[in-house]
């Protein structure tokens, strides 16, 4: 199975023998990921109650220090107040 799974993805990781592992896993990606998007609503609230352009944060930080697609697709979305359609349920978060 993992010559077949290495065809598939980027990179297969062993994480032990408990399947329950992946599901520990998944859910601790989905904390990061609820902890960026409501850092990066902080800190464009931040710029923006002090007179910088929102978007023009979003994209700094996501050329630079953040240059990953959870912060440029997010930041540009909370950035632009774009919160329909969600990309993320809350319920994935909890």
């Amino acid at each position: 199975m993992l010559p077949l799974l290495n065809l598939l993805g980027q990179k297969v990781f062993d994480l032990g023998e408990q399947v329950s592992a992946a599901n520990v896993v998944k859910l601790s990606g989905n904390f990061l990921i609820i902890s960026a998007i409501e850092a990066m609503a902080e800190a464009f609230t931040l710029a923006e109650k002090n007179g910088i352009d929102r978007s023009q944060v979003a994209e700094l930080f996501g050329q630079t220090l953040f240059a990953c697609p959870i912060y440029q697709n997010y930041g540009r979305m909370i950035a632009q107040q774009q919160y329909e359609p969600a990309g993320f349920k809350l319920a994935l978060g909890l």
